[in-house]
């Protein structure tokens, strides 16, 4: 998923920058989130900037749990090669020179796996769910959750939180 983000096209479920990347990955860990590379091929044989499509499942602790998902993904990435020249610089291995998330079935995630989890939360854990869950999905940058949901705070006692609670969810 770093390989193939840029600044602009980022491959996160959650966060709108590189910089934010490594606080995604930790929260990814921490409700043991997998991607699964299911299959690629190129879509467009641009000899200066072929297309490859990749179809990949998501899943974690939490949907395993409630036995839903995998859920599909969909990524589309411009790909360079060795000898390839971009914006003047030789390209001397593979590179993705842009990259994004096409498909992710947000509805179903957010309606089988976020919402009975935030619901057991509550139930169980109402005053940690401030210090777990930040500002709500804006309109138009649905990535994993549709919009006015509120997306996982991605602070180191958050993520240490996320963790704890689902395992003992998941239990």
């Amino acid at each position: 998923m770093s390989a193939n983000s840029i600044e602009g096209f980022i491959n996160g479920l959650i966060v709108l920058s590189l910089g934010e990347m490594p606080a995604e990955f930790a929260w990814q860990d921490a409700v043991g989130w997998t991607i699964q590379v299911e299959g690629c091929e190129v879509t467009e044989a641009d000899e200066t900037a072929p297309t490859v499509r990749c179809d990949a499942t998501h899943n974690n602790t939490i949907s395993r749990a409630l036995d839903v998902g995998p859920y599909p993904g969909r990524y589309h990435m411009k790909v360079l090669f060795a000898g390839d020249e971009m914006l003047g610089t030789p390209i001397t291995s593979t590179t993705v020179t842009e990259s994004h998330q096409t498909e992710f079935p947000i509805r179903d995630f957010t309606l089988e796996t976020w919402r009975p989890f935030l619901t057991w939360l509550e139930a169980h854990h109402p005053d940690d769910m401030d210090l777990m869950l930040g500002s709500a999905v804006e309109p138009g940058v649905e990535f994993m959750l549709i919009a006015g949901e509120r997306k996982p705070l991605l602070s180191e006692e958050s993520i240490a939180l996320w963790r704890q609670y689902t395992a003992e969810f998941a239990a």
